[in-house]
């Protein structure tokens, strides 16, 4: 598999995540990492109720705090 289409899939499955895991408290974002999918949490709590992979692919957990708009 070529590398762009790596992360063309890894995309995809980005998009999944979010839409599968939305409705879990505490998660803050997702993002892509180096053949895993990163996912952004308020704290360890909120990843204990994760599964550590996602359609056969690492989940990777960061630890972000609470994560709120402010201004400038």
């Amino acid at each position: 598999m070529s590398a762009d289409l790596e992360l063309g899939d890894l995309k995809a499955l980005k998009t999944a995540a979010k839409e599968e895991f939305r409705s879990v408290p505490g998660i803050e974002g997702f993002g892509i990492g180096d053949h895993v999918l990163r996912v952004y949490v308020r704290n360890a709590e909120v990843s204990k109720r994760l599964p550590r992979r996602f359609h056969g692919v690492d989940l990777e957990f960061v630890v972000t705090g609470d994560i709120t708009a402010g201004r400038w």
